[in-house]
């Protein structure tokens, strides 16, 4: 196992607790989304462990008079899939930003081939699962991360993070520029960098 360095372990205690600190001004917020509209997400922001409640824990539903506001917001997420991102149908076609070249039919033909293989990867893989998940996490709490990965099997794996887990870092400045909710342990920090001359 490699050994991290006394620099090293000062310089990620000071950014844990920056990424602490970052999400103090929310988490009151949070914490009634979680317990009010979607309870099996936010792990952590009601004091229950992601382990208690991926167990299905007692208390987390607690505060739920009824299923409705979490009716609300899975109708809400499903309106939002079939509307934007409908396995169903096409919702996305690869182009170029030359309009000319676009009409060029060696081009277009290329570009429409290209677009049935990533469908078929999306359609073989968990992303319309993924994108879901990302609805419902939008909703309830204005936020929603994952990550897109390989995968040996299906090409493609959309890894979803609930509330909780995802930090964004300003890449020059190392300040954070956004900030999930949830269990310190749980976070993955991203960094905010410049891709094709725009700020990601």
């Amino acid at each position: 196992m490699p050994t991290i360095s006394t620099e090293y372990k000062s310089y990620l205690t000071a950014r844990f607790k920056s990424l602490e600190d970052a999400r103090q001004d929310q988490l009151a917020w949070w914490k009634d989304a979680k317990d009010y509209l979607l309870p099996d997400h936010g792990r952590g922001l009601s004091g229950a462990t992601s382990t208690e409640v991926n167990k299905g824990s007692t208390g987390v539903r607690d505060k739920l008079l009824d299923a409705t506001t979490e009716h609300a917001v899975s109708v809400a997420a499903s309106g939002m899939m079939s509307g934007m991102t409908s396995q169903a149908r096409p919702w996305f076609k690869f182009g170029l930003r030359d309009r000319d070249m676009n009409r060029y039919l060696p081009f277009r033909v290329y570009l429409d081939a290209v677009t049935e293989i990533v469908r078929n990867a999306f359609s073989a893989s968990n992303i319309y699962n993924g994108l879901h998940h990302n609805y419902l996490e939008l909703l309830a709490f204005c936020g929603a991360g994952n990550l897109l990965l390989e995968d040996p099997r299906s090409l493609l794996r959309l890894d979803t993070y609930t509330a909780g887990a995802l930090v964004a870092l300003d890449r020059r400045t190392g300040r954070v520029v956004w900030a999930a909710p949830g269990e310190g342990a749980a976070y993955a920090s991203f960094i905010l960098g410049e891709f094709g001359g725009r700020r990601q």
